[in-house]
């Protein structure tokens, strides 16, 4: 919150005469989402500041701590498939962990691969490949034209053997990867939307400059948005009052 020195002077003063930067805590906001049925909940938080007369500095903070811990049933609902003819998928487990400045996804599955052949008026289903294996996926957040973000997704390592390491290391490897970015990303997306920490008042005058994962304490992953809040001077105290009272 603003410091009570602050808030004196704002109450005494008008703020074009406010020369001192200001200081604004943004109190944290609970986001909840659906992931499998499970309510997962992530605490966004951050702070304003800068001189009034300039474009203040925006900055937000998504602890991912709960998100991180229902990885398996976020990627297991996503990804498991058992079909007669072609993949069956099946997740073992999964884990998310900071790897500055992006995230490092690392996915357990059972994969098997089957085709149909007709002879003889029936059809047969065989397999191909199948057994163990596990993928990670590095995943980086960016910013889209200043309001949303995005996340871009690389193949990392891969443990398999035989033919179905050949298999996830070329065709099947990169649709996992994109399956997996997506799955994420309905997650992340909702986390950074603007509308969960920002007033409605704000939004007009909000610029997304950059986006990263990184990491508090050992193991957590947050998620940290940096901007910009260009507001008209005359604005500037009833924005920061909408914060303050949301």
């Amino acid at each position: 919150m603003i410091s009570f020195r602050a808030c004196i002077v704002f109450g005494a003063l008008p703020l074009a005469a406010l020369g001192a930067d200001l200081a604004f805590e943004i109190p944290a906001v609970p986001v909840s989402l659906n992931i499998a049925g499970q309510v997962v909940t992530i605490t966004v938080s951050g702070n304003v500041s800068g001189a009034p007369e300039q474009p203040l500095h925006l900055n937000l903070r998504a602890d991912l701590s709960d998100l991180q811990s229902h990885m398996t049933p976020l990627l297991l609902a996503e990804l498991n498939q058992s079909n007669r003819c072609g993949e069956r998928i099946s997740v073992e487990r999964a884990t998310l962990v900071p790897a500055a400045p992006a995230g490092r996804m690392t996915v357990q599955l059972h994969f098997e691969k089957w085709v149909c052949i007709k002879a003889f008026g029936k059809e047969n289903a065989t397999r191909l490949v199948g057994g163990n294996g596990t993928v990670q996926v590095l995943l980086t957040p960016r910013v889209d034209d200043g309001q949303t973000v995005r996340l871009d997704a690389e193949i990392g390592e891969i443990d398999a053997d035989g033919s179905l390491g050949e298999l996830l290391h070329s065709e099947y490897g990169n649709t996992l990867r994109d399956k997996i970015r997506e799955a994420l990303l309905k997650a992340i997306q909702k986390t950074s939307a603007l509308e969960a920490v920002v007033p409605a008042q704000a939004r007009p005058f909000v610029t997304i400059q950059s986006v990263e994962f990184a990491e508090r304490g050992t193991g957590i992953l947050m998620l940290n948005l940096m901007g910009r809040l260009t507001v008209p001077l005359g604005q500037v105290s009833s924005v920061l009052e909408q914060f303050r009272n949301r």
